[in-house]
């Protein structure tokens, strides 16, 4: 190798370097300066209308007690969690990108003990619902029972 060729490289990898370091520049500023912050973030949640069924979006605001006001004017947002679950037309288990929106039974009678269950996958529901890894699916495939096991497992 020259040393033409060595003092070319040594130049582009210099740019490259200052082209990334760039980049990331601009992504943090853009976060710090343009970006929701954190907080905006966690106070829009998703909430039910238990009489008309309609998901809506609510910025929740301090002193907001459940039931809200809905969209069609009634006292009847409840929040709701997110259940990613869905069977594909195989019936095996997999993974939604659109979460069907439940409203837990405990947050309309909080004296309840009875489970909820999505209407879409007929998995259990819980608060804070997660969103099941691919590794999760894959296991509700292979368990015993396999794509028939709708509900067996303890978070939603």
């Amino acid at each position: 190798m020259t040393q033409d060729e060595s003092g070319n490289r040594s130049t582009i990898i210099k740019l490259t370097i200052a082209i990334a370091v760039l980049v990331a520049a601009i992504i943090i500023a853009y976060i710090q300066i343009g970006g929701a912050d954190p907080a905006s973030i966690a106070a829009d949640r998703a909430y039910i209308d238990i009489e008309t069924g309609r998901v809506f979006s609510h910025t929740i605001q301090i002193g907001d007690m459940e039931p809200i006001k809905a969209p069609s004017g009634s006292m009847s947002g409840y929040r709701a969690e997110a259940c990613y679950w869905g069977k594909g037309d195989d019936g095996r288990w997999v993974l939604k990108d659109k979460p069907t929106y439940v409203v837990l039974k405990k947050r309309i009678d909080p004296e309840s003990t009875e489970d909820t269950f999505c209407p879409d996958c007929g998995r259990r529901v819980v608060g804070h619902n997660p969103r099941p890894t691919q590794e999760q699916i894959d296991a509700a495939n292979d368990s015993p029972g396999g794509s028939d096991d709708a509900g067996a497992d303890e978070r939603g």
